[in-house]
């Protein structure tokens, strides 16, 4: 990933489905990441409902999860580090499919005006 570049992975899950995982960085130090779930139920659940199993910005990590509804469960990352990141994500035991279904750069008005003050400064 790029500087400021996002991408999601989702593993369709039914409920009661169970994946190890794990992921690290190859290349890089550290990466924000979010590992959620949504339903595909969305009229059994309230609207834009979520859950967050795990938040953090670190190298890596490892678990297991048993899927408490069927739905999409994964991970979203943003490349936080000035330099390029790589990861790698191994997925192990049940599920329908895993597939990257989100990749693009975060640039908001924030990130952009942080890049113009540190490009002013290089120029001083």
């Amino acid at each position: 990933l790029e500087e400021f570049e996002q991408v999601e992975v989702k593993a369709v899950m039914g409920r009661g489905d169970a994946i190890v995982y794990s992921w690290k960085l190859t290349e890089g130090e550290t990466v924000y990441s979010d590992f959620h779930a949504d339903p595909h139920d969305v009229d059994s659940f309230p609207e834009l409902y979520f859950v967050r199993y795990h938040e953090s910005e670190e190298a890596r990590e490892a678990g297991s999860l048993i899927a408490p509804f069927r739905g999409n469960h994964g991970w979203y990352w943003l490349n936080i580090e000035e330099t390029p990141i790589t990861i790698e994500l191994q997925v192990h035991g049940y599920f329908e499919s895993l597939e990257e279904i989100m990749r693009s750069f975060q640039w908001d008005e924030e990130v952009t005006n942080i890049r113009k003050m540190n490009i002013k400064r290089l120029k001083i």
